[in-house]
């Protein structure tokens, strides 16, 4: 038996050392802060705060390693989810049909997770020493056996190894300390959109029973920054709400950016879900979300060898990273099994890490390259294999949101339980799909399905207890009809007529409507203040309701004149085909067209403008 030393004490860490314990004479883990007896934060772990699931595929790894970690999970108040029901996911054009799976996911927070890990391995023959730094590798360019460390009291020790495991993660200093080894240069690959994230936690009202996981996926391809949200419920009756934007686009600390980047969202669930929580805890901010893999597989010394997110460090958004772990320590343990512990036996370990970091590498990376400024070793990810690639996703995920083959293809890909090879049937089946072809066949609905757990952030957005019970009738998003419920969803229009007084005196008519709204309605100011010319208020559930715009605005935009009359009435529609085919209704009853549709760049949208047969004006603008 031999010896072996894992570096860092995080997840991929402890998995890690797991994997070994079987195998070797002795095992320690070297941590350089301290771990905590219970599930608190830790400095060396800042993304602890944000939001974390453990997929299908890395709880199975999990359970392997440590068996009855979920269960012990769940006792301590993690929560089981079952994929799609109990993961609401938006893709771009669209919420993701349910359908029947075997695939899961674990939600609970991060501290909660690293320490029943802790508490699993304990049982283990795996020494843990805490508060010592890593100073370099010992050994040649050809061999590694052992490290530096300095200790507690500053004093430095060497330690000797017959294996050196890096999972020390993405700040990872390897390839530093190969080099001083003589070794050759680490082959590497960045991608980074400028990522950022805001998070918060709250007290779920109504406890978390049944809640699923919510996500709005930020869409890259849209000459925009990407921009999404994501809602985790965890022990102790609480929520994590991450918020995530790319470069140019990211969210705020303060709490009036963090609800302004949630009206800016594609969909109004997470804001109506947030407004209706207490907020427990202070918004937290990251920026560390570089994509970067390195090649260790190429070759290197022995008695070396990496996982987690030293070799794949992956943007958070994906919530791929604790599953990667999870994997990469089953994967070390196969060849473990196969092989035994020795020194070359790094090598091997490495190519079967290879092979589990490729599909969330290749998706994390092909994703990341479509945002706006998004930069590639350096270099600008908009050649022509890299638009093919965007191209290729987008048909499938717009397939995926009405083809019931392609969505389970997707979410087993995603939960990590498949490989990314094109499912057969996937490209016959994405490709033909026209432009926005997805939104009219599918609607912007999130799916229903039978009073299983989704319901429950479905009915959460129209009430201000979002609790939900299995019992509950066919659930909906305020201000959203499912499709069938009523004849213009097929037009893709959001269902949320409201109206807006044209004045003239619009500082007094501003002043007036926010000082009665708020008390008289319960209606908030979102936009707009006394010298804006425009303001509107949203219900509690983050629906506009009403608006005040200055008269004059709409000369020139609209006609050469001011319109007539007290209030004009806005339709929001999905998409400019929306506006389009609610422009032809409305004539063919007697609408008269005042403007044609057109884009509006002060107003930051697209609109048409028509009368109704008694001079009303209507508005019918992209949502």
């Amino acid at each position: 038996m031999s010896t072996a030393l894992v570096l860092g004490g995080g997840l991929a860490g402890f998995l890690a050392a797991a994997a070994l314990a079987p195998h070797a004479r002795q095992v320690t883990l070297i941590e350089r802060g301290n771990l905590p007896g219970g599930p608190e934060p830790r400095r060396e772990v800042p993304q602890g705060h944000f939001g974390h699931i453990l997929l299908g595929g890395g709880a199975d790894a999990l359970d392997s390693l440590l068996p009855g970690t979920v269960d012990a999970l769940r006792a301590a108040g993690a929560h089981h989810r079952q994929i799609p029901s109990g993961l609401l996911m938006r893709l771009g054009p669209g919420w993701l049909p349910d359908h029947d799976s075997t695939t899961y996911l674990i939600a609970c927070s991060r501290h909660l997770l690293d320490h029943v890990v802790r508490e699993r391995l304990s049982g283990l023959a795996v020494a843990v020493r805490t508060r010592t730094s890593v100073l370099g590798l010992l050994g040649g360019a050809g061999r590694v056996d052992g490290v530096l460390v300095e200790n507690p009291d500053g004093t430095r020790e060497t330690l000797p190894a017959d294996l050196v495991v890096d999972a020390t993660g993405r700040h990872s200093r390897t390839p530093e300390w190969l080099r001083t080894l003589g070794s050759e240069e680490v082959r590497e690959e960045t991608v980074d959109a400028g990522l950022a994230y805001a998070a918060r936690l709250f007290d779920a009202p109504g406890g978390n029973d049944g809640f699923p996981v919510v996500s709005i996926v930020p869409v890259p391809g849209r000459r925009a920054p990407g921009r999404g949200a994501t809602v985790i419920p965890i022990e102790g009756g609480r929520w994590i709400v991450t918020l995530s934007g790319t470069r140019g686009g990211e969210p705020s600390r303060s709490e009036a950016g963090f609800d302004a980047f949630l009206g800016s969202l594609d969909h109004p669930v997470v804001r109506a879900l947030v407004r209706a929580a207490r907020p427990i805890g202070p918004i937290r901010t990251c920026r560390s979300t570089l994509n970067r893999r390195r090649f260790y597989e190429d070759g290197g010394p022995a008695g070396l060898t990496a996982v987690g997110d030293a070799v794949a460090a992956l943007n958070p958004v994906y919530g791929h990273g604790m599953t990667v772990a999870a994997q990469c320590a089953a994967a070390m343990r196969a060849v473990l099994r196969s092989e035994g512990l020795h020194p070359d036996v790094g090598a091997s370990i490495q190519r079967r890490v290879a092979q589990v970091v490729d599909t969330p590498w290749s998706m994390a990376k092909e994703q990341d390259r479509g945002f706006p400024g998004a930069k590639s070793n350096g270099l600008s990810a908009n050649g022509p294999m890299d638009r093919l690639a965007r191209w290729y996703g987008d048909r499938l995920a717009r397939a995926a949101l009405t083809d019931p083959a392609v969505s389970a293809a997707y979410f087993d890909v995603f939960a990590l339980t498949a490989p990314a090879a094109r499912p057969r049937g996937c490209l016959r089946r994405a490709a033909p799909l026209p432009e926005k072809a997805a939104d009219r066949r599918r609607g912007d609905r999130p799916p229903s399905t039978g009073g299983r757990t989704r319901r429950t952030a479905l009915t959460a957005a129209a009430t201000t207890t979002p609790r939900l019970s299995p019992a509950s009738s066919p659930a909906r998003i305020t201000g959203v009809r499912p499709v069938g419920e009523h004849p213009t969803s097929r037009l893709g229009l959001v269902l949320t007529l409201y109206p807006r007084v044209l004045a003239d005196n619009y500082p007094a008519v501003f002043a007036f409507y926010e000082a009665v709204l708020p008390e008289l309605m319960g209606y908030a100011l979102v936009r707009g203040d006394a010298a804006s010319g425009y303001a509107s208020w949203d219900t509690p559930e983050g629906t506009t309701a009403f608006a005040v715009i200055q008269r004059n605005a709409f000369a020139g935009e609209v006609s050469s004149a001011p319109p007539a009359g007290g209030a004009t009435f806005v339709v929001p529609a999905s998409d400019a085909a929306a506006v389009d085919a609610a422009v032809a209704l409305c004539r063919r009853h007697g609408g008269v067209l005042v403007a044609p549709a057109r884009d509006l760049p002060g107003w930051g949208l697209r609109a048409a403008h028509l009368h109704d047969p008694d001079g009303n004006l209507l508005e019918i603008q992209t949502y």
